[in-house]
């Protein structure tokens, strides 16, 4: 066999037991009753889709094209077949460990120096992957796994992908509502706790989820679709551990406010196109202009640190709604469907739901510039301003 040939194969397999990984950890987001295990696995997801993409850059530069779709339909059938016990904990941690191991083994080459210095590309990938890996910490991530319900997480015998909760997890001291509906406070940190929680729970957490079933469902799309779904989850999990730790400097917790379950209900039974217009063009562009208006108010207020935050939320809101639409576009194109009219359907849909904003019938001023870089068009933007 040859060199090449040799180093292709290590990485197929490599790659192979990280693709595996994927759908497992996706449909434990959604099911999980665990908010902690969310936003953990948010986290580490993203890092397993930049090694799988690092992995699949190399195999394409010699000559290989991994098909990622053929590996999870592989997986899927194990899956069903082994029945619940292939879904347990200690499986998931042990297929993890298994992926690291494997990951971490020294590559089987030629011991002459000079195939090593011809093959350093693949030896830089490796190592990428090796540090990505090392940043989902084994501890946590068995700490985290351990907090999740194992028979609410993995009822379904029929696995996440055909059967699609009509309620995302949540812990059992949570209940669903609005905390809109609660219009008196006790003190101003019970009505800025409010504020958080809502964030966190109407918001953060189900953008989580949602990301989470657009990579279990659209395994059809570009493998790219998944590599943006993971990149906001990790964002999201970022935002949502912000504003949990918001929630409990002001001594109150997830369980003290009552959950929206909101934008599941907008978008789960829908097609990827409404899901898309629904949730990352129209409600992460409320979200861009609403963290705009915040930021602004805290600094203007001298509270830095929570402009600062306000900051970050609002940078990573506009890369969320170029996100959707570029892949609004990319499927209308495809599918030939009238973009207009599926924008039109979600708008309505939203304001149906829960009013203008997903804080309810406000209207934040809007940023024109960050709607040029969110991937409006000039028109687009101007009907924005003057909504019909």
């Amino acid at each position: 066999m040859s060199e090449t040939s040799k180093t292709s194969e290590q990485i197929y397999a490599r790659c192979e037991r990280l693709v595996e990984l994927l759908d497992s950890w996706a449909s434990l987001i959604i099911t999980s009753d665990s908010i902690s295990s969310k936003i953990f696995l948010s986290r580490a997801i993203h890092f397993i889709v930049q090694a799988i993409s690092t992995y699949k850059r190399r195999l394409h530069e010699l000559g290989i094209e991994i098909d990622i779709q053929l590996i999870r339909d592989s997986m899927r059938a194990r899956l069903v077949a082994q029945g619940q016990e292939a879904r347990s904990i200690p499986v998931l941690l042990r297929r993890f460990d298994e992926a690291a191991e494997l990951v971490n083994a020294p590559l089987e080459r030629s011991s002459d120096t000079i195939f090593q210095i011809m093959d350093e590309p693949t030896t830089i990938a490796n190592d990428a992957v090796k540090k990505l890996l090392s940043a989902i910490d084994h501890k946590t991530f068995a700490e985290s796994l351990q907090s999740t319900d194992e028979c609410g997480a993995f009822s379904s015998a029929d696995w996440i992908w055909i059967q699609i909760p009509a309620v995302p997890g949540r812990p059992d001291d949570v209940q669903f509502g609005s905390v809109r509906t609660q219009t008196i406070f006790d003190t101003d940190h019970h009505e800025m706790a409010a504020g958080f929680h809502r964030m966190l729970m109407g918001v953060e957490i189900p953008t989580i989820e949602a990301c989470a079933l657009n990579i279990v469902l659209e395994d059809e799309m570009p493998f790219r679709f998944v590599e943006d779904m993971a990149r906001q989850s990790w964002d999201e999990s970022r935002h949502a551990a912000g504003f949990l730790q918001l929630l409990r400097r002001l001594n109150f917790d997830v369980k003290d406010f009552p959950a929206s379950n909101d934008l599941w209900e907008m978008t789960s039974t829908k097609a990827l196109p409404l899901r898309l217009a629904i949730h990352q063009r129209a409600g992460e562009t409320m979200g861009i202009n609403a963290a705009d208006w915040w930021s602004k108010h805290y600094r203007q207020s001298g509270d830095d640190m929570m402009a600062d935050f306000q900051e970050f939320v609002f940078e990573d809101e506009i890369q969320h709604v170029e996100f959707g639409n570029k892949w609004l576009r990319y499927i209308c194109d495809a599918r030939k469907i009238e973009i207009s009219s599926v924008i039109n359907q979600a708008l309505k849909i939203r304001t149906a739901k829960s009013g203008v904003t997903v804080s309810g019938r406000i209207r934040y001023p809007q940023n024109d510039n960050a709607m040029k870089r969110a991937g409006y068009t000039d028109v687009e933007i101007s009907e924005l301003k003057h909504p019909r």
